[in-house]
């Protein structure tokens, strides 16, 4: 592969990116209510609540069933009278019990669809950053056994084996017969258009859903604007160079985010045990790989079993709600079992976000990673806070003592 060829290509696609980031900033088009007032990938309080709102014929959107059944038509279960979704309940988190060991049963299903007269039940699970539970498609089959099962992810990701049964000796569910994976990028888009061209004439709905359709082509690595996405694509496809180097692109640059992490938190690691003179075995550090969950540094104290820990390294916690980088003390070697998750996680006593230039770091967000890189100025001043940060708990013992009182 020709290196020039590839720069090139990445010129050219720069240039149209820096194009209409201007013309955003212009427009104001940026601006997006969804982002200043909750977590983008927030899955439970932002996305499955205005989906569910979308979908309830009742919502006060006030266009009554038009976008429930646009759904149903773009995910093809066209089987629906109108009569059946008028008058349909929609629910969110939808407790169906408690979970047991032994039996797979109960939980919360992200967004319920209920028809009326007859139809079939319209479940969705809704996975952004979250993490499957144990037999978790396999409840929801259970207590609604003839119903419509979607597991929606930014790109229509299959389950995991833990949620669908196969880990266990039992009957488990099998993908296109009992469940349909579905994605934000296309599935949701798609249909979020669709909803887009009845609203014509109610101003204030159409600007909320043009924001909301920003957000699900930012969360998905696309072009937010439709003038941009056809420039990027005639360049791509231009001519048969550029069409391999996107591809080669495409498939380095999971592998890039990679060693942009790994580089930075060996670096970290490194300044924090030359400034508190830490031998290897006070120093514990869990490489921060892209798939991985929960990578972290911990750091032993004076104290028995207390250790100051920084996690997730690369923004992606078993809890999604914890994405942003955090420092705090933990009892390492006093472990509980997550039971939504499945696994066993340091016991903490406290922690607390880390902020930059009044801002949290999530090293799964592309802004996050800008910062980080070779060339950014903010790379040292970042290292620099966190080393700092990480200083002050373990060089203050009171600190550390107040949480640990019974190993004092």
């Amino acid at each position: 592969m020709n290196e020039q060829a590839i720069q090139h290509l990445l010129d050219h696609v720069n240039s149209i990116n820096e194009k209409y980031d201007g013309i955003a900033k212009i427009t104001g088009e940026k601006f997006n209510i969804f982002s200043i007032l909750r977590k983008e990938n927030e899955e439970v309080g932002l996305h499955s609540r205005f989906i569910g709102e979308l979908l309830n014929p009742k919502g006060i959107h006030g266009q009554g069933v038009i976008f429930l059944t646009l759904f149903t038509e773009t995910l093809g279960i066209n089987q629906y009278q109108e009569n059946q979704l008028c008058n349909a309940q929609v629910i969110i988190e939808e407790y169906i019990g408690k979970k047991q060991d032994d039996k797979p049963n109960g939980g919360r299903i992200d967004i319920v669809v209920k028809p009326v007269n007859g139809g079939k039940k319209i479940l969705i699970e809704n996975k952004i950053d979250a993490t499957d539970q144990p037999q978790q498609l396999i409840r929801y089959c259970n207590h609604y056994p003839d119903s419509h099962i979607f597991y929606l992810s930014p790109y229509g990701k299959l389950p995991s084996d833990l949620s669908v049964g196969k880990e266990r000796e039992q009957r488990h569910l099998v993908h296109g017969t009992d469940f349909q994976c579905i994605s934000y990028r296309d599935n949701i888009k798609k249909w979020l258009e669709s909803c887009l061209k009845e609203t014509t004439n109610f101003p204030l709905l159409r600007e909320t859903l043009q924001q909301y359709i920003y957000l699900i082509k930012k969360l998905t690595n696309q072009a937010t604007n439709k003038k941009m996405e056809k420039e990027i694509f005639g360049m791509i496809t231009k001519n048969a160079t550029n069409f391999e180097s996107a591809n080669t692109i495409a498939g380095n640059f999971e592998s890039a985010k990679n060693e942009l992490l790994e580089t930075f938190w060996i670096e970290v690691k490194a300044q924090l045990e030359n400034k508190l003179n830490l031998s290897k075995n006070e120093i514990f550090y869990t490489p921060p790989k892209i798939s991985d969950r929960c990578p972290a540094l911990f750091i032993n104290t004076k104290i028995e079993n207390a250790w100051v820990g920084i996690q997730p390294l690369n923004g992606k916690e078993y809890n999604p709600n914890y994405n942003r980088l955090f420092i705090g003390i933990c009892d390492k070697n006093n472990k509980f079992k997550d039971n939504d998750n499945n696994h066993y996680l340091p016991e903490w006593r406290i922690c607390k976000n880390f902020e930059y230039q009044n801002a949290k770091l999530d090293f799964d967000n592309i802004d996050t990673l800008k910062l980080i890189l070779p060339d950014s100025k903010n790379r040292e001043d970042i290292k620099k806070v966190i080393v700092e940060f990480a200083e002050d708990y373990v060089n203050d013992p009171e600190v550390v003592s107040k949480y640990f009182a019974d190993n004092i």
